[in-house]
């Protein structure tokens, strides 16, 4: 069975409406939603482009990589993953 709250804002948001978009959804809610959606979609993305970015210096440097402190690495992994 239906929430009566749900009901009631069904019946009342086409009276109460001031355009026709805010009968779909509300604009502060639809800018703060899709903003959201838009940071959690493309986060995880920045994880294999920091691996690109560590593989192409450890390229570039393969002759002394080895034997240095390796910190680029897990400083992009972990600003990657929002850690």
């Amino acid at each position: 069975m239906d929430d009566p709250c749900e009901t009631l804002y069904h019946i009342s948001a086409p009276f109460l409406a001031k355009d026709k978009c805010s009968l779909i959804i509300q604009k502060d809610l639809f800018k703060f939603g899709h903003l959201g959606a838009i940071v959690e979609m493309t986060i995880p993305m920045f994880l294999p482009f920091s691996i690109t970015i560590e593989r192409i210096f450890a390229t570039q440097s393969a002759e002394h990589y080895e034997h240095t402190p390796v910190v680029l690495g897990p400083v992009l992994t972990v600003a990657s993953t929002g850690g």
